[in-house]
Formats: C-alpha cells, structure tokens, sequence
C-alpha cells in the first residue's frame, strides 16, 4: 500500500485477526471435544483472511493504477464461490460444524470491530 498509515491499519486488523484465531480455537475443542471443529473454524478463517489480504492487495491496484477493475470482481467472485462451496461440504457433513465455520469466516469482521473500539478509546482518552 502506499499510504503508510494504512499499511499499519491493515497489518494491526490482520494481528488482531490472528490473536483471536489464536484464543478461539481452545474454546472451540474445550466446548466440543472434536478437533474437527478446530479445523472447520481454521478453514473458515484461512479463507476470510487471504480474502482481506487480497481485497487489499486489488483494492491497491484499482486505486492506483484505475484500471483491472474487471479482475477486483473476478476475484471477488471466485472467493464467494469458494466459500460457497465449502459451505455446502460443511453443511452436508457436520450441521453443526456449518456454525464454527461462519465464526471462522467472520473473525476479520470481528477484528475490524475491536480495531474501531481501540481507536475510539485513543481518542477519547488522548484527544482527536
């Protein structure tokens, strides 16, 4: 990326992203006494953070360049028949497996949403 403060934007979403990866996978095997579960939950977060990784790396390259935007939706349409068609996999093989992969999946949304709270509390506490 060429704005820095972006860069860092991007790179404290994907750590966030991967700490919570990191402290949900024992609560999942804690709960449900299956490593399958682990790995449906890991699956579905592989996909939602090379899914943001990508998205940023295209999103680069369409802003600065003002062309490929033909591939940004190529790609994004190649991800969402990718994670539909795991999702049927999941669902006809573990019903409630489907539950920890949607989790997996939403784990950068989930980051994204501490991120917010993080710099809303700098904020407040040290000023605009």
């Amino acid at each position: 990326m060429k704005n820095d403060n972006s860069h860092k934007f991007s790179n404290r979403i994907f750590i966030k992203s991967i700490l919570l990866t990191v402290m949900t996978i024992p609560v999942i095997y804690i709960f449900t006494k299956d490593p399958l579960y682990c790995i449906i939950f890991i699956s579905g977060t592989v996909i939602s953070l090379s899914g943001f990784l990508i998205m940023i790396k295209v999103v680069d390259r369409l802003l600065t360049k003002k062309t490929g935007k033909l591939f940004f939706f190529s790609v994004t349409f190649v991800k969402l028949g990718l994670i539909t068609v795991i999702s049927i996999i999941i669902a006809r093989y573990r019903e409630f497996g489907f539950i920890f992969y949607i989790i997996g999946l939403s784990v950068v949304v989930f980051a994204v949403m501490i991120e917010g709270i993080v710099q809303l509390y700098r904020s407040m506490r040290y000023g605009a």
